[in-house]
C-alpha cells in the first residue's frame, strides 16, 4: 500500500516567512546551547531543519507537508528538488539526519551534551545557507 502524504498549498511568497521562523528556531537553539540547555537546543535545531525544508518546498512548488510525521517533509523535499545536484543531495541528507534525532532529544529521556549538539549546529548552518540560496533561486524575496 502506498503511503498518502498530507500536503497543503501555500503561496510561494510565504517561503520568506518560513525562513524567518527557521532562523528564529536556530537562533533560539544557539542561545539554549550557550546556557547549556542541550536538549532544548536539539529540539530547536530539529524544528529549524523542518522550517528550512518547508521554505524550500514552498518556494519551489507552492506546497508544504501538513503531516505530523516529520519524515514526510523529507520525502516531499526529495520530490521537489528531484535532481542529482550533489549540493541538493547533501542538504537533503543533512536535513534527514537532523530530523532523525527528534525522538532521542525529545522523548527518550536521554540527556544531550555539547558534543551531541555540535553536529546539529554544524548541519543547521549548512542547511540555512542552502535553503536561503534555493529560495532566492526560486525567485522568492
Amino acid at each position: 500500500m502506498v503511503k498518502r502524504r498530507k500536503i497543503r498549498a501555500e503561496a510561494r511568497t510565504r517561503a520568506a516567512d518560513y525562513l524567518k521562523v527557521a532562523d528564529d528556531f536556530a537562533g533560539g537553539a544557539d542561545t539554549a546551547e550557550e546556557f547549556e540547555y542541550f536538549n532544548a537546543a536539539g529540539v530547536l535545531y530539529v524544528h529549524a531543519a523542518i522550517a528550512y525544508a518547508d521554505a524550500v518546498c514552498i518556494a519551489m512548488s507552492g506546497k508544504k507537508s501538513a503531516s505530523e510525521d516529520h519524515d514526510d517533509v523529507v520525502d516531499l523535499l526529495n520530490d521537489v528538488i528531484a535532481g542529482t545536484d550533489p549540493v541538493d543531495r547533501e542538504a537533503l541528507k543533512s536535513i534527514q539526519r537532523v530530523i532523525s534525532i527528534k525522538n532521542q532529544v525529545s522523548y527518550e529521556g536521554r540527556s544531550f551534551s555539547r558534543k551531541d549538539v555540535f553536529p546539529l549546529k554544524r548541519r543547521i548552518d549548512t542547511i540555512r545557507r542552502w535553503s536561503k540560496d534555493r529560495v532566492r533561486r526560486a525567485g522568492v524575496r
